[in-house]
């Protein structure tokens, strides 16, 4: 009995014994590859992160450099002294050595005055490309003793002369962008394109030395052969990353990922031996714990428990972090929320965003968009109590949990916030004003679940967006039915876009010296099926809001150039004048589209006429100034609507390419107070002073009129003369005058 007892117990510990060597063999295999795969992953992350750092900078420097081939075109090319000395000093914050010129024929001429040869094969390869080149320069072939790079663009202006605009560069401008203390400053990083060729590197190995192609035959390394060789060509056309784990003969790690820039990728080769420290120290511990077997299951339970408690608090730290604020994410904002509801005190749930955000990444950047809900992230902290919170959901749409101990303080506290985001200055976004939208819910019930709160929120914050004179509302119980009554009409109005059930009725405008007509202007009208009409005033907001305004501008554009080609038919031509939102203008393929409708309906473009706002048109004054020239360069007509009634800079005025000037009906309503009839002469006199022809709404009566025209006034619109007629009508009467 005792010898079958002693055998269990030799027989349990050959097993026990058995299972140790077996866990002593496979988790130190498993541990290995575990960290293995996470120092591949860091040191891809890292790749990725430079990657992306790189790709900007060459953006903004090819950005720039297209900003100054803009001047150069319209240049002498043949001779790049004159050009360079017409461009001038420069300032950018782009950080270049200097910039230059090179013809055709090779003669060069930098901005520093001193002439450079560049090399006729890449001058000629650049030109015939079309495209931007970049080519290094080692610090034995440079004058300024140091590796630099060479960023090069064609040009062409309209005399068909060709030549090459140039921007010289600091190696240490590209290798600032590389994080290089990841690994003990033992990376090296270079640049290529697709085709392997050597575009950029930040060290002087020979086997990668400026021109060699990865993938050429006398490469001859076995990282770049056979089936690896072909995943990496794979990956690179298909935008992927990868890593490259050491071979036999290579003790290195090589990370790719794509530069988004002229397809472009960036390799970054890290001595096994710095990826693989944890590891091997992890080996020596385990020889180590096979002599202890104690103190093995010991340590391995410790370090389990270590590994998974730090997996843990990163997890933690992913979940309830937000990446871009760097505070507490909104499940973690929801936790804290639910403890306060607990407790049952009195407090506000409020959800926020901001009117128009796209706009901000659109035309500034997405940088400088996530700068903004920085900044706003930064407003919530600062007017924060304790027991207080503030998460971002997504994008700029933020909740908030405030205390309320009374509503006319918590709306003080609101406005004082509102106030904050409006005084916002940022260089970045000239002209632009934060404006934020907020829908609050007075938390009654300690109860109510969180997501219930959250929808309520939501709907009051929608009563107020896109209303800058309003921007909090507060969720009470008849909401819900006036949503449901709003979701309807933005039903019925996407189901009339989509059917095309507008028509639009013309405003008849007259030249006030000798009352002939001079045109109209269009305004749309939206027929419901019953035959009645609706006013734009009723749903042009809900337009904006919902993302259609773009679409009914096109469709009143459209129904214009219908009209005009009738009248052209009958060798009669009408300037129509029609209105464009904002919206549209953001629009980049703006210009191609009214042009293809132009074509498609085979009208003057002259005729047809394009009203913008003045509050649209300053809202970015740099851009719009370049989109008008634009625009009139291939023949547009362009009116400047409510002239005076916003926040217009005379002195901006004058850069405007407008042709027309309307003067807003609220001045020819104060033509009898005589600081009114000074504010009117004086835009008529500044607009024929600008070769502006002045174009006067809203004259409803006889004593209007004939002061309008004692002014001198070209045009004159309004009730006086004939209210919006419809087309039918518009035909019937055209000898108005």
């Amino acid at each position: 009995m005792s010898s079958k007892k002693n055998t269990a117990k030799y027989i349990g510990i050959v097993i026990m014994a058995l299972i140790a060597v077996a866990v002593l063999v496979i988790f130190p295999l498993f541990l290995t590859e575990e960290m293995d795969r996470q120092s591949q992953n860091f040191l891809s992350e890292i790749s990725s992160k430079n990657a992306q750092a790189v790709g900007l900078e060459f953006k903004s420097q090819a950005s720039y450099l297209y900003s100054l081939s803009e001047k150069a075109d319209k240049t002498d090319l043949s001779n790049p002294k004159k050009t360079v000395e017409s461009i001038g000093e420069i300032f950018t914050t782009v950080d270049y050595v200097r910039y230059g010129i090179a013809s055709s024929d090779g003669s060069t001429y930098t901005s520093d005055g001193i002439s450079r040869t560049i090399q006729s094969d890449v001058l000629k390869s650049c030109l015939e490309t079309k495209s931007l080149s970049v080519l290094r320069v080692s610090a034995q072939d440079s004058f300024d003793n140091k590796s630099i790079y060479i960023m090069m663009a064609p040009i062409e202006n309209n005399k068909g002369e060709k030549a090459i605009i140039y921007l010289t560069l600091s190696v240490e401008t590209i290798e600032k962008n590389f994080d290089s203390n990841a690994f003990d400053n033992t990376e090296i990083f270079f640049i290529v394109d697709t085709n392997g060729d050597n575009i950029l590197s930040t060290h002087n190995n020979p086997q990668y030395h400026d021109k060699a192609s990865l993938f050429s035959d006398d490469m001859q390394d076995p990282d770049f052969n056979g089936s690896r060789l072909e995943t990496v060509k794979s990956n690179m056309e298909e935008n992927k990353s990868g890593i490259l784990k050491p071979t036999e003969s290579k003790s290195y790690y090589l990370a790719y990922s794509p530069v988004n820039f002229n397809n472009w990728y960036l390799f970054t080769v890290v001595p096994a031996e710095n990826i693989n420290t944890n590891r091997n120290i992890v080996l020596i511990y385990v020889v180590f714990m096979s002599l202890l077997l104690g103190i093995i299951f010991s340590v391995l339970t410790a370090y389990i428990v270590f590994m998974e408690r730090n997996k843990k608090i990163e997890f933690e730290k992913i979940l309830y972090t937000d990446s871009l604020t760097g505070g507490p994410s909104y499940a973690k904002f929801c936790l804290d929320v639910k403890q306060q509801l607990i407790k049952g005190k009195k407090a506000a749930y409020i959800v926020m965003d901001l009117d128009n955000f796209k706009l901000i990444n659109d035309y500034y950047g997405y940088n400088q968009g996530n700068n903004t809900i920085k900044f706003i992230y930064s407003l919530w902290k600062e007017i924060l109590e304790e027991d207080e919170f503030v998460g971002r959901i997504a994008a700029d749409r933020f909740a908030v949990y405030l205390k309320c101990s009374s509503k006319s303080d918590l709306i003080k506290r609101l406005e004082d916030f509102c106030s904050a985001c409006k005084m916002h200055s940022d260089k970045q976004m000239t002209d632009y004003i934060i404006t934020p939208s907020i829908g609050v819910v007075l938390i009654k019930d300690k109860k109510t679940d969180i997501q219930q709160i959250q929808n309520s929120a939501v709907m009051a914050k929608t009563l107020v967006k896109g209303d800058h004179d309003n921007l909090i509302a507060f969720y009470d119980e008849s909401l819900k039915k006036r949503m449901t009554e709003q979701k309807i009409f933005e039903d019925e109005l996407e189901h009339a876009i989509q059917n095309k059930a507008f028509s639009i009725m013309l405003q008849p405008q007259f030249n006030t010296q000798t009352k002939e007509l001079f045109g109209a202007e269009a305004l749309i009208r939206w027929k419901k099926p019953d035959g009645t009409f609706i006013q734009p005033a009723e749903f042009i907001r809900v337009a904006e809001e919902k993302g259609y305004i773009k679409e009914l501008d096109r469709l009143v554009y459209e129904m214009a150039c219908d009209v005009q080609k009738e009248f052209e038919s009958q060798n009669k031509h009408l300037n129509i004048s029609v209105n464009i939102s904002q919206q549209s203008l953001y629009d980049p393929d703006f210009i191609t589209k009214y042009l293809n409708i132009i074509s498609e309906k085979n009208v003057d473009i002259s005729h047809i006429h394009l009203e913008i706002t003045e509050s649209t048109l300053f809202k970015n004054h740099k851009v719009f100034i370049k989109l008008l020239r634009k625009l009139r360069k291939h023949g547009f007509k362009i009116l400047m609507d409510d002239f005076g009634t916003g926040y217009s800079s005379i002195m901006l005025l004058k850069s405007m390419p407008i042709d027309f000037l309307k003067l807003d009906k609220t001045f020819v309503d104060d033509y009898n107070d005589p600081r009114g009839k000074k504010i009117i002469e004086c835009i008529i006199r500044m607009a024929k002073e600008l070769n502006f022809s002045i174009i006067a709404e809203g004259v409803e009566t006889e004593e209007q009129y004939n002061y309008i025209k004692e002014q001198k006034c070209d045009i004159v619109q309004g009730y006086y003369f004939s209210e919006p007629l419809s087309v039918e009508k518009f035909k019937e009467n055209l000898e108005l005058n």
